[in-house]
């Protein structure tokens, strides 16, 4: 299958899959704080986000594999990969057992982050061991997925998901209509979590029956691997401070009950990123591969910016309607009461688009395997993002955290860009200025469409009903359409990705 015909094929698999799982994700979380409430809501969030610090036992062994994995893929050397996913198996084994046994001491420090909540200890000691059996049995089982993510056959793990997630949601939703059992419910996710690891497992099997000789060979560059997770660490910290961090903090200073609130606004904005991640998804493998395969300048820059400009035409799309219309949406979905501040909305806005707009950096750092480089400016911008939670928690609540993510998200952004553009490996520095100025360009333009569509949206409908609502989110994706088609259609990058995905067609 060629590329394109893989790239189209993906996409479209991503998106049909995050459409049902975005149904389901709204069926199943109304059902929950109706049967469940709100307070277990948010137990739910900070358990998972406690749990995630153990995530870090991993040291980025997982990363370093991946980027390890694509030199052997583009050579098609099979003894290689087959080294390389022995020791990811070996290694992902003793991760598995160190993650139990540092979760068993851990939550018995669980009632530090836990405030405000009327539920025992005992219960909440149960949902922690039943979630955190859950995060350990992906080390058993999910290495694989590897395979298919370096080959660019990321269809296939959307696909068995999409098939396991829909017949095991309604199984939940059954359970917590009939029983209002959150225990159950957290069992079935772990039936969930290691049928759909096998069943892939199983699959990766028949793709690469390679991968499972006896006659094996240890991976004769262990050595670089090791020195690459140890850079990689950092990355790890970073990621977990970034994303995980949040609750923890409001919980503790806050109470659980903002945490359950605001997870209705990130699971919307994780949807977002989902789904924007399920369309540009199937470049990121081709992406990692041209950059490991070329080393002219000129075509690695313009790669870059095509990149770029890809990611910012489909964020506009979404993040316009995300903006102007989480508000109504939470409105009509559970009511008022489940609102918070207007400027929650900007500043998880704010993560979106720079979560969206700075990954063609950062995937060239993890592409390249940059990570010494970038050591240092993820322990800065990680001591940034927890000061400024911490100290502006107490002043502005929920929006000081937020804000505390968004700058140290910014810090992130300019610092792997500096790395890319200064690279010794790839002469860059020439390109930086015309990276610069089209990202100054994306964000003058993303504004422009922001205030634009909320002009007609907002003076024509009141997005108070189901009805109003779907006419203006129609609107809020049609004009940001409209108005980049006017600016761009003549433009280098436009007109490249027009003939790769629509004019051979």
């Amino acid at each position: 299958m060629s590329k394109d015909k893989l790239i189209l094929k993906s996409s479209f698999i991503s998106i049909l899959s995050q459409i049902i799982n975005a149904v389901i994700s709204f069926i199943n979380r109304s059902i929950f704080i109706k049967t469940l409430g709100v307070s277990i809501l948010g137990i739910n969030g900070v358990i998972s986000n406690w749990l995630g610090m153990l995530s870090l036992a991993e040291l980025g062994f997982g990363s370093a594999i991946t980027q390890s994995l694509y030199k052997p893929f583009i050579d098609k050397d099979t003894e290689t990969i087959s080294s390389i996913m022995k020791l990811y198996k070996k290694i992902y084994r003793y991760i598995g057992i160190i993650v139990f046994i540092l979760g068993i001491v851990s939550m018995f420090f669980l009632q530090l982050v836990i405030k405000d909540t009327d539920l025992k200890m005992d219960y909440i000691y149960t949902v922690y061991l039943l979630q955190l059996l859950s995060i350990i049995s992906t080390y058993f089982f999910s290495y694989k997925r590897t395979m298919l993510y370096v080959d660019q056959k990321q269809y296939i793990i959307i696909l068995y998901d999409l098939i396991v997630n829909v017949i095991v949601s309604i199984i939940k939703i059954f359970v917590l209509i009939k029983y209002k059992n959150y225990i159950v419910y957290l069992s079935i996710q772990i039936v969930q979590n290691i049928l759909s690891n096998i069943i892939i497992s199983m699959k990766v099997n028949k793709l690469y029956p390679y991968i499972n000789e006896s006659n094996i060979s240890p991976y004769s560059e262990s050595k670089r691997l090791f020195n690459n997770m140890k850079d990689i660490v950092f990355g790890k910290i970073a990621g977990y401070i970034y994303g995980s961090t949040d609750n923890l903090i409001i919980s503790s200073f806050l109470g659980v009950s903002y945490v359950g609130k605001l997870s209705n606004y990130t699971m919307i904005s994780s949807l977002v990123k989902s789904f924007l991640g399920s369309i540009v998804g199937p470049l990121q493998a081709i992406y990692g591969n041209f950059l490991n395969s070329n080393n002219d300048s000129d075509r690695v820059s313009y790669m870059i910016n095509i990149y770029t400009f890809a990611r910012y035409m489909i964020l506009c799309v979404f993040i316009v309607p995300f903006i102007l219309l989480t508000e109504p949406f939470i409105n009509i979905w559970i009511g008022e009461k489940f609102l918070l501040s207007n400027s929650i909305v900007i500043l998880i806005s704010i993560d979106i688009i720079i979560h969206i707009l700075h990954a063609p950096v950062c995937e060239f750092v993890f592409s390249l395997g940059l990570f010494n480089y970038e050591k240092k400016i993820l322990i800065i911008g990680t001591i940034i993002n927890l000061i400024l939670s911490i100290l502006f928690v107490n002043i502005l609540g929920v929006e000081g955290v937020l804000i505390g993510t968004a700058v140290s998200q910014i810090f992130f952004w300019f610092g792997r860009a500096y790395i890319v553009f200064t690279n010794k490996y790839i002469y860059l520095r020439d390109y930086i200025k015309i990276y610069i100025k089209n990202v100054v360009i994306y964000i003058l333009l993303l504004i422009l469409n922001l205030f634009t569509t909320g002009y007609f949206v907002h003076n024509i409908l009141r997005q108070d009903n189901i009805i109003e609502f779907i006419i203006s989110a129609l609107i809020c994706m049609i004009i940001p359409c409209i108005i980049n088609f006017i600016v761009f259609y003549k433009n280098e990058y436009f007109k490249y990705l027009y003939n790769m995905f629509i004019k051979r067609r």
